[in-house]
């Protein structure tokens, strides 16, 4: 029985522990609050307030435990939230914090800091609106908040004074306006004809002025419907669809702009995106953006938008604060005329400019509790400017040191001796430093040293605050002149030089077959060495030179020749410096035939001979050809170019003598051959081939009294010609000679 009842006290020993660990694990923090503020104590409709307070952990605290701020009724936190609360050197993590809306209550859990740490101390801040669920009239709501249920702490005494939003305006047709949307992120709403009016070519645009911001991929939606008023008087869209993929839209190349062409709009539209922060936002930070509403390349309104970004955190917030600057020198004293810009290190922002004053101190404001970059544009006089230095706003003093100002002279001693040619060059140089014309240093500069030396480390100023002006000489040298260029030293010694020039010439008929290149490289050799090239073009009329050159190395006289990088498809010869390439290029021949149609010159009118002319592109070519029939009416142009300035050339053949009764015409040249055809109709008809006539018909015979009248009608002029007596007499001794011949012929028959 006794060892029954150790087992059972051991037991519930156990078990305690175990509980007492649970209850200690859950326990609730009263912290203690003091320092609260109120951002404004009169908001309407759907506006914001911001809650602010430091608080104190009891050093009783553990890891775990945690501390609940619950709001009356009639207020409400803005969004749900998640954010960490930090210790004073605003790095370490307290605390995390939940806000939840629907118990309107905020929760901080504490980290483990509180475990290593006494007097633990934070900040929070959280944005509240009235919940106008709860509130529908104008009054003033109570300014509290509750720690654990059981503890009311008043923000203000005064409490919060709300009016009941009067909505929107009746006549207003474009506008836009930001919310929260999530940590870093911000949802934007443009509106857009609220009067239903048709509006063509409508196109709107939009611009986020503050850096570090840009849209979110994704983020963008267009909603088509009838604007109407709602309950609390203010514009919604009813009806809506969303119309997104009907439209494209152009965004910029960094993302911080777009643009969106609607076309012909008769209803409501209303466009919606986010944008995000590439970098933590602070609570009370303001965003810039605006928006252009177009119509026909005209605008016709602008919509610009401040967002104020709000929300619970953890740290302290809005354009509340400030950074002095304390310029001094390495001896702590104070020095005016020092400028600096002051550049938010999240966004590179320029938030301002401050000069130190007689103090050696400058202070800029407004804001926001972050880092920023201090650095010096311009430092007092007799003193080198600063390396930026980075600083918290957190309305402390940054100190910055100026030291004195000092220079560095530098130069480089250059031989200008056709590099020792004559071989009078020293081993080593002396050169002497001058501060306002008195010599204060020396140099040996040497080849070892690359013929370079440095003075560092100098005053710039003098005791009175006078530049000093530095300049350098150099001992002579015998054989050389000296010049001296700022702190370069050039030496001189004129050796003798000569000259290698030349001309290409090209054999390629004028680079008729688009073969030559459009530059050539010459090389010049010394004593058989490359030593240098030249590019060679047109634009130099194919010519070259290589100048100052050394006449002598080591005292003998150098030999300089060329040579040309092969040219594809050429022969090169070398005339002394000059350069031939050779190329013979492609030829062709074109034959001309004279073909006469005119029935084996039956009229007998043809020509001995006729002229033609060669043309090439046109042009005449050559000399004129003449055609006879010794040379069968043809002839051959051979050696002709195939190609001028790189294209084939058209030949022609044209007839130039004039051939009287002939029409010429001139074929194609196909295949190097050409035909011009005279063409010749006949005046007298053919004669019969048989040496009989045909004997007509009985019913085609006409009797011979028939013909004869005939032919004396056609040998008689008509009445009232014109002809005159000598033709009628004509016609009479025609007729009796016909008439005579018609009596022989009858007689003979017979």
């Amino acid at each position: 029985m006794a060892k029954l009842r150790k087992i059972l006290i051991a037991l519930l020993l156990l078990c305690s522990s175990i509980f007492s660990a649970r209850v200690a694990f859950a326990d609730t923090v009263d912290i203690t609050v003091s320092n609260t503020s109120l951002s404004t104590n009169a908001i309407n409709g759907g506006t914001s307030t911001e809650f602010s307070f430091d608080f104190a952990v009891p050093n009783s605290a553990k890891s775990g435990d945690t501390t609940v701020i619950s709001l009356p009724d009639e207020l409400n936190f803005q969004r749900n939230q998640t954010f960490n609360v930090y210790a004073s050197d605003g790095t370490t993590v307290v605390a995390t914090a939940v806000i939840d809306t629907t118990t309107k209550t905020l929760t901080l859990t504490y980290t483990d800091y509180v475990d290593t740490h006494d007097d633990v101390t934070g900040h929070l801040s959280m944005n509240v609106v009235v919940d106008r669920t709860v509130v529908t009239e104008a009054t003033t709501v109570p300014a509290t908040v509750t720690i654990n249920g059981t503890t009311t702490i008043t923000i203000s005494s005064g409490g919060i004074n709300y009016t009941v939003s009067t909505g929107d305006s009746d006549d207003i047709d474009f506008w836009k306006y930001g919310v929260s949307y999530s940590d870093d992120e911000v949802m934007y709403l443009i509106n857009v004809n609220t009067s239903a009016a048709t509006v063509s070519n409508v196109v709107i645009s939009d611009t986020i002025n503050s850096t570090g911001l840009e849209y979110v991929d994704g983020s963008f939606e267009i909603f088509e419907g009838t604007w109407y008023k709602n309950a609390q008087n203010y514009w919604a869209l009813g009806g809506s669809t969303n119309v997104t993929s009907n439209y494209n839209i152009e965004l910029s190349a960094d993302n911080t702009s777009f643009s969106i062409n609607l076309g012909t709009i008769s209803k409501g539209y209303m466009i919606r995106y986010r944008v995000k922060a590439n970098y933590t936002l602070i609570n009370g930070e303001q965003l810039s953006n605006s928006a252009t509403y177009y119509s026909e390349n005209t605008a016709l309104n602008n919509a610009d938008n401040t967002f104020t970004y709000q929300g619970a955190s953890g740290t302290a917030s809005g354009y509340n604060y400030s950074l002095t600057v304390q310029k001094v020198n390495e001896a702590g004293e104070a020095l005016a005329g020092a400028e600096f810009t002051v550049t938010r290190e999240s966004t590179g922002q320029v938030v301002g400019t401050i000069t130190t004053g007689s103090d050696g101190t400058a202070t800029i404001s407004g804001l926001l509790k972050d880092n920023y970059i201090i650095t010096e544009t311009k430092a007092p006089t007799g003193y080198a400017i600063a390396d930026p230095v980075t600083a918290e706003a957190d309305n402390s003093t940054v100190t910055v040191t100026d030291k004195k100002a000092t220079v560095e002279v530098t130069g480089t001693k250059t031989w200008d001796d056709n590099n020792d040619q004559d071989g009078k060059r020293p081993d080593s140089i002396t050169v002497n430093l001058l501060a306002n014309g008195t010599v204060v240093d020396t140099k040996t500069v040497t080849a070892d040293d690359n013929w370079t030396y440095a003075f560092s480390d100098l005053d710039q100023y003098d005791a009175d605050g006078n530049e000093i002006a530095y300049t350098v000489s150099e001992e002579m040298v015998d054989g050389y002149t000296t010049v001296v260029d700022g702190y370069n030293i050039t030496n001189t010694h004129a050796s003798e030089t000569t000259e290698v020039s030349g001309t290409k010439t090209w054999d390629d008929n004028d680079d008729q077959d688009g073969k030559r290149p459009d530059s050539i490289t010459v090389n010049l050799l010394a004593n058989g060495t490359v030593v240098d090239t030249k590019t060679v073009t047109a634009d130099d009329n194919w010519s070259y030179s290589f100048t100052d050159l050394p006449k002598y190395d080591n005292g003998n006289e150098i030999t300089y020749t060329v040579t040309e990088d092969t040219v594809a498809d050429y022969t090169t010869t070398y005339d002394g410096y000059n350069i031939t390439n050779s190329y013979t290029p492609g030829e062709t021949s074109i034959t001309v035939t004279k073909v006469w149609d005119d029935n084996n010159d039956q009229d007998g009118i043809r020509p001995d001979a006729i002229q033609v002319q060669l043309y090439a592109n046109g042009e005449k070519s050559g000399d004129v050809i003449t055609l006879t029939v010794a040379d069968n009416w043809t002839y051959t142009w051979t050696g002709l170019a195939e190609k001028a300035n790189k294209k084939t050339i058209t030949y022609t053949v044209e007839e130039v003598s004039a051939v009287d009764g002939y029409t010429a015409t001139v074929g194609e040249v196909e295949n190097g051959n050409v035909t011009i055809t005279n063409t010749h109709t006949p005046t007298t008809p053919e004669t019969p081939s048989s040496d009989e006539p045909t004997t007509p018909s009985q019913s085609n015979k006409k009797s011979d009294k028939e013909q004869d009248k005939n032919i004396i009608a056609a040998l008689l002029p008509s009445t009232g010609s014109r002809s005159g007596l000598g033709l009628t007499i004509l016609g009479l001794v025609l007729v009796i000679a016909l008439l005579a011949g018609l009596v022989y012929h009858k007689v003979k028959k017979a």
